[in-house]
């Protein structure tokens, strides 16, 4: 699916034709996300799931140069897309091919995979503990995605920053740095750190998700997750901008600061519910 909606871009002449192919490319990544999460989560240790977390980062920092080249050929963004198109299908190619060494892998019994059960939206939605893990999955990637996608303009706005210099800095940061009149390049230090931090939540809080839900709907939960966290992504750096634009890049750290409180009361609820779960 995924593959087709890459392929579908590069021949879009329209708006509306991109739009239709989003349908398909946040379907099919979502499905990915969803099952590839929860696989390594039932079958391997939290190491595993961590450098599965890795490798996607190598892709996110990787992806773009490959674009940045083939963007400057004869083909242009479609090319881009074309690129994009290939590796995906490469990749599904090799998993189509592989799918017996995966069922070897693990075999389940088959009372194991009676017991799967799958859920509704609201099913799932009232099981004690996930709205709360859904607010921690909103609250974990705004900060991450609004770090990356604003913590440049913060620095040149409002630190006065150089733009060249600014964008060598930014890589992650500190919340409470942020938030002192404090010197450029300690600010860029508290960016770092928040990325630091952050980074280990989203793969440890899947890995987890069969251990506080149980593996019967551990599936159906990390589908509702994923959800969860794209709408931090997509929600949290707009309205960060919106503010930004409105009222000014000083409000970047107060954004970032009640997204984390609101994580850390999630956090102490959702130990609460978990511990009330097991009894």
């Amino acid at each position: 699916m995924t593959a087709a909606a890459l392929i579908g871009f590069s021949f879009s002449g329209n708006l509306f034709l991109l739009c239709l192919c989003a349908i398909p490319l946040g379907l099919g990544a979502g499905a990915i996300d969803t099952a590839l999460n929860n696989y390594v989560a039932m079958h391997y240790s939290a190491t595993h799931m961590n450098f599965l977390h890795c490798f996607y980062g190598v892709g996110v920092s990787v992806s773009p140069y490959i674009l940045s080249l083939v963007i400057g050929g004869e083909q242009g963004w479609r090319g881009g897309y074309r690129t994009a198109f290939a590796i995906q299908f490469s990749i599904a190619l090799l998993l189509f091919l592989t799918l017996p060494i995966w069922k070897k892998a693990h075999v389940q019994k088959s009372d194991e995979k009676q017991r799967m059960k799958t859920l509704t939206i609201a099913e799932t939605l009232h099981t004690p503990g996930v709205r709360t893990m859904c607010c921690l999955f909103i609250t974990s990637c705004a900060i991450e995605c609004t770090c990356g996608g604003w913590g440049s303009p913060f620095l040149v706005e409002y630190k006065h920053t150089a733009t060249d210099y600014a964008a060598k800095i930014v890589l992650g940061a500190a919340i409470s740095l942020l938030l002192l009149p404090l010197s450029p390049g300690i600010s860029a230090a508290g960016l770092f750190f928040i990325e630091l931090g952050n980074g280990p939540l989203f793969p440890n809080f899947n890995y987890l998700t069969p251990q506080n839900f149980g593996e019967d709907i551990s599936q159906s939960v990390m589908g509702i997750q994923m959800a969860a966290s794209y709408i931090g992504i997509m929600a949290a750096p707009a309205v960060c901008g919106i503010l930004g634009q409105f009222i000014s890049m000083g409000i970047f750290p107060v954004y970032l600061l009640v997204f984390y409180l609101i994580m850390i009361i999630a956090t102490q609820k959702i130990k609460y519910v978990l511990h009330v779960r097991k009894y």
